[in-house]
């Protein structure tokens, strides 16, 4: 029958990983059970098929899921892109950026640590020269060393962390530009050859 969904018999049309991931992605609701993803128009393949696309992008990482009573939700990975993706090059660029995000912001969080650290030692330094505390474990000069190395690993982290952010930026707008490049060279080579 036409429009009838095909079951797992045979070979079932071909269905992209970001046509089920953008199921997901144009809910309004943050997780969606199964029956809305079978439904879905553009997913052509049977329900045992897309049971089992989702369970491989599950073991992917791509999305997770949970059971609430007997029905099984699903949602998108943390470092899945949330808007609809049509290229599956954008789709990993927004992985690979919001990975660097994530990582920029621990190495922000560590840098934080490192530097309020290196601050405390200074003061412990400061008081301990000036008279008011004899600290009891390191010496004036051991104190000052490790103020020095944690303001220097304060500073490095803070580096790695600005790296890691701006790449996090950069990626998806290099990876949309790339793309429009290589459309034009195809268009323009398509225009040569006729």
């Amino acid at each position: 029958m036409i429009g009838q969904k095909n079951d797992t018999r045979g070979r079932p049309p071909e269905v992209e990983d970001e046509e089920i991931l953008n199921v997901i992605r144009r809910s309004e609701n943050k997780e969606v059970p199964k029956p809305d993803i079978d439904d879905a128009p553009e997913i052509t393949i049977g329900k045992e098929a897309v049971r089992q696309r989702l369970n491989q992008l599950e073991s992917d990482g791509r999305i997770d899921s949970r059971t609430v009573g007997r029905m099984r939700l699903w949602r998108l990975g943390e470092l899945e892109a949330e808007d609809p993706v049509k290229n599956p090059a954008m789709a990993k660029a927004h992985r690979w950026a919001n990975l660097l995000t994530a990582t920029g912001r621990t190495y922000f969080y560590i840098a934080s640590g490192c530097l309020f650290t290196s601050i405390t030692f200074f003061i412990l330094f400061l008081h301990g020269n000036a008279g008011q505390i004899d600290p009891p474990l390191l010496t004036g000069d051991q104190i000052l060393f490790a103020g020095y190395i944690f303001g220097y690993g304060g500073a490095l982290f803070g580096i790695l962390f600005g790296i890691a952010y701006g790449a996090g930026i950069i990626v998806p707008k290099l990876t949309a530009w790339w793309l429009h490049r290589a459309s034009d060279h195809d268009r323009e080579r398509e225009a040569d050859t006729e």
